[in-house]
C-alpha cells in the first residue's frame, strides 16, 4: 500500500496515507538512513490520527489526536482553534505587551514589530478567516489597550483607524488583525 503523500522541509516531513502504508513507509526510511549512517528520532516523532484511533501503529512515536497544531497552525474545530489562539498567540502577545519597556518610543518599537501584525500574520495566512475572526478582534483590543496606555489617553475610533495605517500614510504602522 502506497502513502496519499509526503512532504518534506529539510528534516521535517509530513507523511499521509494508512496506518499501514505510514508504517512501511516509515520502515523504508529507517532502512535508507540507517544505510546512510541516519537514524529516525522516535522521540522527536508524532502520529497524528484523522479518524478511527490505532496506537498499536508505531507504538514509539508520540501519539496525537485528530486536533493538533503544526508549525504554528492549529488544525482541528472552531473550538480547538480558538483555544490554541487563546493559550499560545494572545496570552503571549498578553505578556510582551504587559512587560514593554517604560519609555514610550521604545514600547512603541516592541509593540510594532514584536508583537503587533507580526504575531497575527501566520495565522491569517494559514486559518479560515470565519474561524480566525473572534480571536483577530481580541487581538486588535489588546494592541489598542496597550497603544492607548502608551499615549496616555484612550484612543477614539477614529485615532485607532489612523494609527493602523501605514507610516507612509500618516499612521503608527500597527496594522489591523481585522482590517486584513
Amino acid at each position: 500500500t502506497k502513502v496519499n503523500a509526503h512532504m518534506w522541509y529539510l528534516d521535517d516531513g509530513m507523511i499521509i496515507g494508512s496506518p499501514e502504508a505510514v508504517t512501511a513507509f516509515v520502515s523504508d526510511l529507517r532502512n535508507l538512513g540507517n544505510a546512510r549512517g541516519l537514524r529516525l528520532n522516535d522521540t522527536k516523532c508524532e502520529l497524528i490520527h484523522g479518524g478511527g484511533v490505532r496506537t498499536d501503529v508505531l507504538p514509539t512515536f508520540k501519539f496525537t489526536g485528530h486536533q493538533f497544531h503544526l508549525l504554528g497552525t492549529p488544525f482541528g474545530d472552531r473550538d480547538y482553534v480558538s483555544r490554541f489562539f487563546e493559550d499560545e498567540v494572545l496570552a503571549e502577545a498578553s505578556a510582551i505587551c504587559a512587560g514593554l519597556l517604560p519609555e514610550p518610543h521604545a514600547a512603541y518599537c516592541v509593540l510594532r514589530h514584536c508583537v503587533s501584525y507580526n504575531k497575527m500574520g501566520h495565522l491569517m495566512r494559514t486559518v479560515d478567516p470565519d474561524v480566525l475572526r473572534p480571536s483577530a478582534l481580541k487581538f486588535d483590543a489588546l494592541i489598542r489597550r496597550t497603544t492607548s496606555g502608551l499615549m496616555g489617553t484612550d484612543l477614539t475610533d477614529e485615532q485607532w483607524a489612523q494609527a493602523t495605517l501605514r507610516i507612509a500614510n500618516g499612521g503608527l504602522g500597527l496594522r489591523s488583525a481585522c482590517g486584513h
